[in-house]
């Protein structure tokens, strides 16, 4: 919900759309995403809305019959598991900065998305063996998530959950 609000359209839209969402299709809240996949994977429920790729993926390679469907607003992007964060006061400083410099090169972006099974941002990393829905679809836009963001996406949280309970009632 925080990409349609921030980026594809904005709050009163997103507002509405979940409003009509929860009154007109019976829509559950599940704050655990691993049990939504499963309740998606056995047909309790027909769709699930913001699944998490990771949890998508590891159901499909053991045969759950689920497909991810990428919005035509585009699809938002973290750095996820690529996010780097360093102390401001470190013993060694220049260890540190030769292990950032080598996660950046082809190599090390290589091992980081091999271990982790998501794309690397750079065109020239293999993306074998990584599964196809990670990856943008041809032409479509894509939003990478930024301060901005991470801010707004705390205060869209408390809005989003009052909202909620109100419009459930």
């Amino acid at each position: 919900m925080c990409f349609l609000a921030s980026h594809a359209w904005n709050l009163e839209q997103a507002k509405d759309y979940l409003s009509q969402l929860i009154k007109k299709q019976d829509a559950v809240i599940q704050k655990d995403p691993r049990l939504l996949m499963e309740w998606v994977a056995k047909g309790k429920y027909p769709i699930s809305l913001g699944a998490h790729s990771d949890i998508a993926v590891q159901f499909i390679k053991v045969g759950a019959p689920l497909d991810v469907a990428h919005t035509k607003e585009g699809i938002f992007t973290s750095a996820g598991y690529g996010g780097i964060a360093l102390p401001t006061k470190i013993p060694h400083p220049n260890a540190a900065k030769l292990l950032v410099n080598w996660l950046l090169t082809n190599e090390g972006q290589k091992v980081v998305s091999q271990s982790f099974g998501s794309p690397s941002r750079r065109l020239d990393v293999s993306k074998e063996g990584i599964n196809p829905i990670k990856f943008p679809q041809p032409g479509q836009k894509v939003f990478t998530e930024n301060e901005e963001d991470i801010l707004f996406k705390g205060k869209l949280m408390e809005i989003m959950k009052k909202f909620i309970e109100e419009t459930a009632k």
